[in-house]
């Protein structure tokens, strides 16, 4: 069976993430002296996504078809939007966007 085209993006996400920060580490474009710890840290953490995204992909095939597994758990939408701040946090403070969440 192929992968669902959400699969595919769950994936390249923090693939392209990845890449965008090492890209930025070989330029040396930072803005402050924390720049390179910063998109280390990016790389470290979109891996571990990466590996928990490879590790639980839904799907178990066989010969024969496919099993699908499919397990929920509750997210709070601020821990996903923080989240979601955190893991770009590097890439915004190289923009003159300034983001940020108002809310509970």
């Amino acid at each position: 069976m192929r992968t669902s085209c959400r699969q595919t993006h769950d994936l390249k996400t923090p693939l392209a993430s990845i890449r965008a920060a090492g890209d930025t580490l070989l330029s040396g474009r930072f803005t402050n002296a924390d720049g390179p710890r910063d998109y280390a840290s990016l790389i470290v953490e979109e891996s571990k996504r990466l590996a928990r995204l490879v590790d639980n992909l839904p799907a178990v095939c066989t010969d024969h078809g496919c099993h699908r597994s499919v397990s929920f758990e509750e997210l709070s939408l601020a821990t996903v939007i923080d989240e979601a701040l955190r893991r770009f946090g590097a890439t915004l403070a190289h923009t003159q966007l300034d983001v940020h969440r108002d809310g509970p």
